[in-house]
């Protein structure tokens, strides 16, 4: 029923109607009740007989005069359903069902399902993973969500292999840290889970495999003291450089205008089938002293040297190593020849270079660096391409001129596979082969080169050491036991292996 209220009130006035007292706020503009049976404005509830402990902790209603507030527990809808003496407002729990119930003083209703679900599955979080060989971290940041809202706790455990001295884990929440060893005997593999729980359901998880592997270890030279195998080939004489592609399928070797491909049919056996043989007819300038080639063997590189004049010259050929044996000698893809070669560029002789024999040729795996070396060339020079493996780009002048050998010319210059190790044999007709590294923060900076204990190997040769004696070309294999020197004197290629 309507309530005629008194006009124009003072501030904290009252007014009883219907058993409830009411009081003005001239702040707020209203009437407030003051009371009906029980206060319902707590503000205007005072203990004047001191009922009321100070903390209310110790407030215990002995007389259950508060009620319990909760739901009355039922196993099954049966029980709710048999059960009796309900109020209106009474709130039920069935536990098979996790469903809550209140009574409206004729029924039981739904209200609400209670529900705490497992947190979202674990993303961010890649299957493999390959770890740095240079020590740089692996940073993962592992996302996963509570429906509810509830914070989710964090955790990694070694689930396969042994973490060991192959990295360090560290984490902080969801973002962890793994960080790997930069040593080469720490390679290994593990596997990591990843967990995340919200401490009422199970936790989830995601797990990733980590490797730390430093591709192929190719050996100490010194090492190679194992057996040696040899196969016999026919090429043209003076021979002067050799190279082999690292799965030792294709050999090269040159000498004055004639360049040869060599096809070892079983790979990384000495053994080898005559692929390609021609003369180039070309004298401009001296011959082919020098030849190397891609690692896959499809682009071949030469220099060649002009022992009176200025000028170096280079050269390129591509070729389908995968093509028939074209057997009237004018090559697999193209004449061997400067006539129908790829590139051929023509560069100036750093003024420090003497005239000289080009005696060894070596290209970096990205097609970047070419290494040049010579008889009566104290240097070893570094060639700069812009363009990958295309000789036309190749800089106007060397980018590096390093005494490597100190004061003693170097005449064979070749890399590892993997860009790792410079080889080099120094002193005229040198039947031994030097082995260093370049450092790791300066890949191929003949600056930074390091002597690597154990790195040097004589190679046998039959005869006394002279023009046509010495070896060529210690080339490693890609299986990291082996390695390919050619023999000129006997004209075979040996295979010595740990």
């Amino acid at each position: 029923m309507a309530i005629n209220f008194p006009n124009s009130p003072s501030d904290n006035q009252t007014f009883v109607t219907n058993g409830r007292t009411y009081r003005y706020n001239s702040a707020s503009g209203v009437w407030k009740i003051v009371t009906s049976g029980a206060i319902s404005d707590l503000s205007d509830l005072t203990d004047t007989t001191s009922l009321i402990p100070a903390d209310v902790s110790d407030l215990t209603d002995t007389g259950g005069v508060l009620g319990n507030a909760g739901a009355a527990i039922y196993a099954d809808m049966a029980a709710l359903i048999a059960a009796t003496g309900m109020s209106n407002g009474d709130f039920g729990l069935v536990t098979a069902t996790n469903n809550i119930y209140v009574y409206n003083g004729s029924g039981w209703y739904k209200i609400a399902t209670v529900q705490n679900d497992s947190p979202s599955a674990i993303t961010g979080v890649d299957g493999t993973y390959e770890l740095a060989t240079d020590g740089t971290a692996t940073v993962i940041t592992a996302v996963s969500t509570d429906p509810e809202g509830f914070p989710l706790t964090w955790s990694y455990a070694v689930t396969s292999g042994s973490l060991g001295t192959i990295a360090t884990v560290s984490q902080v929440d969801n973002v962890f840290t793994i960080t790997p060893s930069t040593t080469e005997s720490d390679a290994g593999t593990f596997e990591l889970t990843f967990s995340a729980t919200d401490g009422i359901n199970g936790a989830v998880n995601a797990s990733s495999e980590f490797s730390l592997t430093f591709g192929v270890q190719y050996p100490i030279l010194n090492t190679l003291s194992g057996s040696v195998t040899s196969g016999s080939v026919t090429v043209p004489s003076q021979a002067n450089d050799y190279y082999c592609t690292p799965e030792g399928d294709f050999s090269f070797v040159s000498a004055a205008y004639n360049p040869v491909v060599l096809e070892h049919t079983t790979h990384k056996s000495p053994t080898t089938t005559q692929r390609n043989i021609g003369s180039t007819g070309n004298s401009t300038l001296g011959g082919y002293w020098a030849i190397t080639a891609s690692q896959d063997g499809t682009r071949i590189f030469a220099a060649e040297h002009n022992s009176g004049g200025g000028n170096l010259k280079f050269y390129q050929w591509n070729y389908n190593l995968n093509t028939t044996v074209n057997t009237n000698g004018n090559g697999l893809s193209g004449t061997v020849g400067s006539s129908s070669c790829t590139g051929t560029v023509t560069r100036n002789r750093p003024s420090n270079q003497p005239g000289f024999d080009i005696t060894g040729i070596a290209l970096s795996s990205d097609g970047t660096k070419l290494f040049l070396c010579a008889v009566n060339y104290n240097y070893i020079a570094r060639w700069d391409l812009s363009t990958p493996f295309d000789i036309n780009t190749i800089g106007t002048s060397p980018a590096q001129e390093v005494q490597v050998a100190g004061s003693t010319p170097c005449n064979d210059v070749q890399l590892s596979p993997d860009d790792k190790y410079l080889i080099y044999s120094a002193g005229n007709f040198s039947r031994t082969y030097t082995q260093k590294q370049f450092d790791p923060a300066n890949p191929l900076d003949l600056n930074n080169l390091s002597t690597v204990t154990g790195g040097s190997k004589q190679f046998s040769s039959s005869g006394d050491a002279s023009a046509n004696v010495n070896p060529l070309g210690a080339c490693f294999l890609n299986d990291g036991t082996s390695m390919f020197v050619f023999d000129r004197q006997n004209s075979q290629i040996d295979k010595y292996t740990v």
